[in-house]
């Protein structure tokens, strides 16, 4: 990763003909690794920019966030702008499922949005953005309100699937 760029620029037969930015190298080589066949070309444009950490690792593994990301991808993928948003919203959720893995043992985003574990994934978000039970208060506040507007857009993306196959535990 930290030498891609020399390559680019002093060795490779296929490099651009124009010098005009090499730093970008790294991530139009990550478009071209495989993910999930549930990933469109849209979304994967756009995630294919996030940092390789534990919360992409944990997004590319969740189903329901990657719905949530091609949603999200299809509604902005015409505005630049907004890709930033779009993965900011999943980074998100990512690092809510991270909580939820670590500390509750709730494998999936499905697994945390059902009524039995309604009270668990409270608890996550709380976490997530930092509540403190002493003074009542979050650490970003802001946060813990887009977390609720996001599993709510996933609870009903859960519905949805779950009409479409006909399946009531859904």
């Amino acid at each position: 990763k930290k030498q891609l760029w020399k390559h680019s620029k002093y060795r490779c037969l296929f490099r651009p003909q124009t010098h005009d930015n090499f730093s970008r190298v790294i991530s139009r080589a990550r478009f071209l690794l495989p993910v999930p066949q549930s990933v469109n070309a849209s979304t994967r444009e756009i995630l294919s920019k996030m940092n390789r950490d534990e919360v992409f690792s944990a997004v590319m593994g969740d189903l329901l966030i990657l719905k949530f990301a091609a949603k999200l991808a299809a509604k902005h993928m015409h505005d630049a702008d907004r890709h930033v948003h779009v993965r900011d919203k999943v980074r998100q959720l990512g690092r809510l499922l991270i909580v939820l893995r670590r500390d509750y043992g709730i494998r999936s985003l499905c697994d945390g949005i059902t009524p039995a574990s309604f009270i668990t994934l409270l608890d996550a978000v709380k976490k997530v953005s930092g509540f403190d039970a002493a003074t009542n208060e979050y650490a970003t506040p802001s946060l813990a309100l887009h977390l609720g507007h996001a599993l709510k857009k996933c609870a009903v993306l859960l519905k949805s699937e779950g009409l479409q196959e006909c399946d009531k535990d859904k």
